[in-house]
Formats: structure tokens, C-alpha cells, sequence
């Protein structure tokens, strides 16, 4: 899934610190041992206390996270720290937040900053650990990318990595045998697991974080199946993650097709290429009729640091993911309206190539924010 962990920590590593800053707490007068042996703190909310020591002397979860984020201050000396837990633990991050505050922590601070120290998200409906419906991650990236292979065997813009058949530019292929999934080359392999990947996480992120996910994967005969979205098939309608990256790895051939038809030498670098297209573009008059549409999808590109913002400031990755889903409706339209390898003139063809340019380039970027691998052919 494209993550990776430079750390880890258990909470057994955080027993006897806890143990220390219970009794730190005593000592500040933060916290007091009560009479049946326990030791207690004032909550977050007035009047109410909650237990930091058993009266057996063992610790808690609150506890020990305690002792987990001072030793992390203390070895990182972080801005700041995000816990990203589920809502239903809200109280506990309170509870946490308010002592770490009142022992002088002031990266914990309430609304010190925009960014909360619990990023909270809704419940995944349908699996449960505690209820034995849990599901493994291998299992679910298993089912996502037989899915997603399953769809790109249906869908008329899979090109060569199925089928070793040579793209030949004209549109959407016509119908190819099906293959089993055992028998396909490892590069369409890797191609299915990242649609796979791609569908997991734009489903995960789709939504506000704080409204509940309902998962579409079911247990039927010890087998995984997955249900991924209204369309049976990636086509243009398809605003899932998996039509977002048909969407990306079609402009990435059309700036492919445009080097072979000469509109772009291959020798040409990324700057050159650029200056060569813009110029085409505001050599064109402002009066073409095609410019309605044009002027459509770029002032949604424009719009790409604003929504970035908005998107990191709230910790909010569906501002990201909506954004893909118009832009890949606006790249859509725009086919009919512009096209390039039958345009009228060179300046025409290149001015269109630099916009549909500028869109495979803000897609990957999205893409790649939300932590997918923007494929360029599939």
C-alpha cells in the first residue's frame, strides 16, 4: 500500500515509565491515591476522575499512552503529535490531551493549533475484531486486486499488459478473450495490485473522515468477494479510483501518441516542451470556439493549492479525492471537444496537448497524495 514504518513501539516498552509518571503526577499534585489503592486524575470534564493505577498496581491504557507520548517528546521533540484512532476512543484522547497539558506539555494544548492531536475518523461498518468479523489486510488487498482485474478484463481501454497486443491508438479496444488471473505476466500483476490498492484507499477516503465507511467486502465460502462501486466496468462514467487511473493512463498515452505524430521531438526536455506548448496556446485567438471548454478545465486546475489547503489544514483527504473526481469528468468532456491528433492546425493540437498535460500532472499529484502510484498504462 505504498506505507512504510521507520519505528515501532509496543506497549510493554512503556510499563515502568508509566509507573514514573503516575508517581510524577502524585507529586504535582495531579493526581491522588485513593483509598482502595487506586490512583486517580480530574478528568477533561469537571467533576468526573478517571483511573491512571489499578489497585493492584497495574497500569492502563491511558497510563502507559501517557508515558508513550513524554518519551516521544522527549526523544523527537516533535511540533507536534497525531494519534489517528477511531472516534469511539474520543474520550480516551481527551482524557490524554488534558493531563499531558496540565503536566506543561504545551504541544498539547487545546486549539493551540488548527490540527487536533486525535484525528478521528467514523467507524468501518461490517468488521470487527471483538465480534470475530475482523478482516486481514492481506485478505482485502488479495480480494481488491482480483477485482480489479476482473474489471480490467471487461474494460474497453485495457491495453497491452493483459493481452501483449500492440496499442494501435484508435480508441477503446475491441473485445479480447479473457485470461485467468494465474496466467497473466507479473508486470499486469503488479499493474492489478495497485488498482487494487487504488480502489482500497479512494473508498477509505471518499467520504469526511468522521462519516462511517461501510465495507464491501464479504466472507462467502472461506473466499473474499468485493463489490467496488455502481460501474461493472472501468469506463468514462467511472468516478471510482479505478476510473481515475484509466483516466491518467489514457492522457499519459496521448502525450505519447503526440511525440510519434511529431508534435513534440522526444529529444525535447521538460522546460522546452513546456515553452513549446504554451506558446502555441497563447498564440491562439481568444475567440475559438473551443475555448468555453478549455477555459472550464483549466480554472478547475487552477483551483489545485487551494484545495491542497483546505485539504491539509482540516486533515480532510476527501477535498483531494473530489477534486480528482471532477477533473477526471472535465478531462472526459473534454475529449470530444478537443482533440488533438485530428486538430485543425499545429498550434491548435499543441495548445490542447499543454492542457491535457497540465491534467495528467494535477491527477498524478493527487493520486500520489493519497497515497496510490499514478499508472501510466494499464
Amino acid at each position: 500500500m505504498n506505507i512504510q514504518f521507520d519505528r515501532y513501539e509496543f506497549e510493554s516498552q512503556f510499563v515502568k515509565r508509566a509507573m514514573d509518571v503516575v508517581n510524577r503526577l502524585i507529586a504535582s499534585r495531579l493526581a491522588k491515591r485513593e483509598s482502595d489503592g487506586c490512583v486517580t486524575a480530574s478528568s477533561h470534564e469537571a467533576g468526573k476522575r478517571v483511573t491512571l493505577l489499578k489497585s493492584d498496581g497495574g497500569t492502563l491504557y491511558l497510563t502507559r499512552d501517557l508515558a508513550a507520548a513524554i518519551s516521544r517528546s522527549e526523544d523527537l521533540k516533535f511540533d507536534r503529535i497525531h494519534y489517528v484512532v477511531e472516534d469511539g476512543q474520543r474520550e480516551h484522547f481527551l482524557n490524554l490531551q488534558n493531563l499531558l497539558w496540565r503536566l506543561g506539555y504545551t504541544w498539547a494544548k487545546p486549539e493551540s493549533s488548527p490540527w487536533p492531536l486525535h484525528v478521528r475518523f467514523a467507524r468501518v461498518l461490517g468488521a470487527s475484531t471483538r465480534h470475530g468479523s475482523g478482516l486481514f489486510l492481506s485478505d482485502v488487498l488479495d480480494a481488491a486486486q482480483r477485482e480489479a482485474f476482473a474489471r480490467m478484463q471487461k474494460s474497453p481501454y485495457t491495453r497491452t499488459l493483459l493481452y501483449e497486443q500492440d496499442d494501435d491508438g484508435c480508441g477503446p479496444s475491441p473485445s479480447l478473450p479473457f485470461c485467468r488471473f494465474e496466467e497473466v505476466s507479473e508486470e499486469a500483476r503488479r499493474v492489478a495490485d495497485q488498482m487494487g490498492v487504488t480502489w482500497l484507499v479512494t473508498e477509505m477516503l471518499a467520504k469526511p473522515r468522521l462519516l462511517p465507511v461501510k465495507t464491501s467486502l464479504t466472507v462467502r465460502n472461506e473466499e473474499l468477494s468485493l463489490k467496488s462501486g455502481s460501474h461493472p466496468v472501468a469506463d468514462q462514467r467511472d468516478l471510482t479510483g479505478l476510473g481515475l487511473q484509466y483516466c491518467h493512463a489514457r492522457l499519459c498515452s496521448l502525450e505519447e501518441k503526440a511525440v510519434t505524430a511529431g508534435l513534440l521531438s522526444s529529444s525535447m526536455d521538460e522546460l522546452e516542451a513546456s515553452q513549446t506548448m504554451f506558446s502555441a496556446l497563447y498564440s491562439l485567438p481568444t475567440s475559438r470556439a473551443s475555448k468555453v471548454v478549455e477555459d472550464e478545465l483549466c480554472a478547475h486546475l487552477v483551483t489545485l493549492p487551494q484545495m491542497l489547503t483546505q485539504a491539509y489544514v482540516s486533515y480532510e483527504a476527501h477535498y483531494v479525492f473530489r477534486y480528482c473526481q471532477r477533473l477526471s469528468v472535465l478531462v472526459n468532456r473534454a475529449w470530444r471537444f478537443l482533440p488533438v491528433l485530428s486538430a485543425e492546425s499545429e498550434s491548435e493540437a499543441l495548445s490542447r496537448l499543454a492542457i491535457f498535460r497540465m491534467a495528467r500532472r494535477c491527477l498524478g499529484t493527487c493520486l500520489s497524495v493519497m497515497g496510490v502510484e499514478p499508472l501510466s498504462k494499464i
